[in-house]
């Protein structure tokens, strides 16, 4: 009977912390929750070691420290990179949080890596034969272990939450639109959206089709603009009246249309970019939403 965890579990009583916070600490849910699934989870992992109900309550003891420890940091770390308090991170009362891969990479990890590291520090400590120096390795063994999974399951939780959020899947950065402009060496120009005031902005803007080295026509006169990765779509464009235009395809890494007549000399072209493209620091891999 002792191999069973859920002989020392009152039915009733499984999520005691999550219980607790609910009525009496709402902001701290997700750490009670993580503390309840964490004793659990440890409990079930060594039910074979368990002989008696006092290592059934320390297994579990142990998992619920390291549950709401490593969620407790990963929060943290999390509202941190955002530029707030990490306190106010582990106590679920900041109002913003970071987004993106590389964000939640490194929360995760730090959090993976805190949750191990008392998970399996504790979990040696309870065998009384091991000495300090190796529990302190089966920390380390299991921190490490834990930094890794949790680095990479906060980096794709991270991703996925900027592209709901509408943001750069690497960095959470927001989109900033504006006019692209395709030079005549091929590179790339962009203006804010926000900082064009005049049409003498927007004619400054208009991208040149004769001798550029970013627009090409093939046979048939079909004209294809080809931009830089500085910028990450071009969505729409713009011709003069006199000279309409058909059949625009937007791709990737530019557009193609056909002139119905004879081709444009000039187009507009409206398109966005992610803020800090390129990245040329640290902190461009950071960005923040409201929770």
């Amino acid at each position: 009977m002792w191999n069973n965890p859920l002989k020392y579990t009152d039915p009733d009583g499984e999520f005691i912390f999550t219980i607790l916070a609910a009525i009496f600490a709402p902001p701290l849910l997700p750490l009670a929750i993580a503390a309840d699934m964490g004793g659990m989870m440890n409990m079930a992992l060594n039910s074979s070691n368990i002989d008696n109900g006092w290592k059934a309550l320390g297994y579990y003891g142990i998992g619920a420290a390291a549950g709401a420890i490593g969620a407790g940091v990963g929060m943290g770390v999390s509202t941190a990179l955002a530029g707030g308090s990490f306190w106010a991170g582990v106590a679920g009362t900041s109002l913003h949080v970071s987004t993106g891969f590389a964000a939640g990479f490194v929360s995760g990890a730090a959090g993976g890596f805190s949750g191990g590291f008392v998970s399996g520090f504790g979990n040696a400590a309870i065998n009384s034969e091991k000495s300090f120096s190796e529990m302190l390795l089966s920390g380390l063994d299991s921190g490490w272990k834990g930094a890794i999974f949790g680095g990479i399951a906060g980096g794709i939780f991270g991703g996925f939450d900027a592209i709901k959020n509408d943001r750069n899947f690497w960095t959470g950065a927001e989109k900033q639109h504006g006019l692209v402009r395709i030079n005549p060496d091929g590179s790339t120009s962009f203006a804010d959206i926000n900082d064009v005031r005049n049409n003498n902005t927007r004619d400054g803007f208009r991208t040149n089709l004769d001798n550029n080295k970013g627009v090409s026509i093939d046979g048939n006169g079909r004209i294809t603009i080809r931009h830089a990765r500085s910028i990450n779509r071009i969505t729409n464009m713009e011709s003069s009246i006199y000279n309409p235009i058909r059949d625009v395809i937007i791709g990737r890494r530019g557009l193609s249309f056909t002139p119905w007549f004879d081709s444009p000399n000039q187009v507009l072209l409206f398109g966005y970019r992610y803020h800090s493209n390129p990245i040329t620091s640290i902190k461009d891999l950071f960005y923040f939403r409201l929770r």
